[in-house]
């Protein structure tokens, strides 16, 4: 458990470490689900956030794996003190299913697939409570369209969908094409009528974010979208964004970038690949990478357009570590919640940590390692967890006992 003063600097509060203890134990954790993969029938790399339906049950996706190797879509159920598993739907191998899935007001389930489709380029679709999956647009980049969903969707007040496409980034830190799509926001029905699907926005203009990647939208009452893009943005490290839906007499959505990453002349936050969360009181929390020493950082930008560094991993021995990303939630009580891929105590194979704020709301905040992924558990966690009154439920992209990744349980 570390203790952090927030020194003020001007537009951003970075984190120095000022007492130390000994971490929260792991005792509280415990495996609901080892994926077992293509080989057994099961998935395997589940990816994307775990959602609960009313009756408690867990829902989630497996990029990979199932009866045909293209992914799964998947429910945990619990029984008593155990849990079991059951799939959905099998998808055929040249699917890739990311980003988990949102539970429509029939129970019906709404997704993604990163792959598969007319152009290879990606599918929406939707699982009905049967078992029957009907797609619902298939991406065609060729026609101005985006391509390669990563994030989940989200269902606005207006019944409709929401999602990103992540655009293809370039490679090995190559420059992109000049027909390079660098990521969309659109809007899909959620009965596939093709004349309501529309792309709300295209990335990559001038001082533009570009690439979305696996950050699932926030929609508010009045519809505003709010996303992270990787990279672009005035300094080329990524953006905050916010997208307004067309006023009366209007047919364009408005796009506002609400924070550029890095702050000037600062130890900022680089490269969000998942999206923000929002508390309460509307501040918007996130992780990425960066920060002091290179390892990640966890970011709250303020109604105000204030951003703050809450903490850079990397300033204690076994810290969290951004390897690749990292993700938070935030509860009721302004508690964060998050995973990294990297850092912990078991050879940088990822951690389950919290921030909780200070009291009064303004001195230090508090930062517990809860559980370091490796010791014969999941590895590589790539999505925020689900709180479920005092417990917290996540998986792990790799390892359990056949190496395709775990669903987990932790009770803080």
């Amino acid at each position: 458990m570390y203790r952090v003063n927030l020194h003020v600097l001007p537009g951003l509060l970075l984190g120095t470490a000022i007492s130390l203890s000994a971490p929260a134990l792991a005792a509280s954790y415990k495996p609901l689900h080892d994926f077992t993969g293509l080989s057994h029938g099961d998935g395997q790399i589940p990816s994307g956030e775990l959602v609960a339906d009313s009756l408690g049950r867990l829902y989630g996706t497996t990029f990979l794996g199932g009866t045909h190797g293209g992914g799964t879509v998947f429910r945990l159920t619990k029984n008593g003190r155990s849990w079991s598993e059951e799939i959905l739907f099998n998808f055929p191998g040249s699917a890739g299913v990311m980003g988990g899935v949102a539970i429509g007001p029939s129970g019906e389930l709404y997704g993604t697939t990163k792959i598969g489709g007319f152009a290879s380029s990606g599918t929406v679709w939707r699982l009905n409570t049967d078992g029957t999956l009907t797609t619902l647009h298939e991406f065609n980049p060729a026609g101005g369209d985006g391509f390669f969903p990563e994030a989940g969707l989200v269902m606005g007040k207006d019944g409709m969908l929401y999602g990103t496409t992540a655009g293809q980034p370039p490679q090995d830190g190559g420059v992109p094409g000049p027909n390079v799509i660098y990521g969309t926001v659109y809007r899909v029905s959620p009965d596939g009528d093709a004349s309501k699907y529309a792309v709300l926005h295209v990335f990559g203009a001038t001082s533009d974010g570009q690439f979305p990647l696996r950050g699932r939208l926030l929609v508010d009452r009045k519809g505003v979208l709010t996303g992270t893009t990787n990279l672009g943005g005035k300094n080329s490290d990524g953006t905050v964004y916010r997208l307004s839906p067309p006023k009366k007499h209007q047919t364009a959505w408005t796009e506002t970038v609400l924070h550029d990453f890095p702050t000037s002349g600062q130890f900022d936050a680089v490269g969000p690949v998942s999206g923000v969360a929002r508390a309460l009181d509307g501040t918007l929390y996130g992780c990425a990478g960066g920060g002091t020493h290179g390892n990640g950082a966890v970011y709250a930008l303020k109604t105000t357009g204030e951003e703050q560094v809450l903490y850079n991993f990397g300033d204690h021995a076994d810290d969290p570590a951004a390897a690749t990303s990292c993700a938070v939630m935030v509860d009721a009580d302004g508690t964060l919640y998050g995973t990294s891929q990297g850092g912990g105590a078991n050879a940088n194979k990822g951690t389950l940590f919290s921030l909780t704020p200070p009291a009064g709301g303004s001195g230090a905040w508090t930062v517990s390692v809860l559980h370091s992924f490796g010791a014969g558990d999941g590895q590589s966690p790539d999505a925020a967890p689900l709180k479920r009154g005092k417990m917290l439920y996540g998986t792990a992209e790799l390892g359990g006992s056949a190496g395709d990744g775990m669903a987990f349980v932790f009770k803080p």
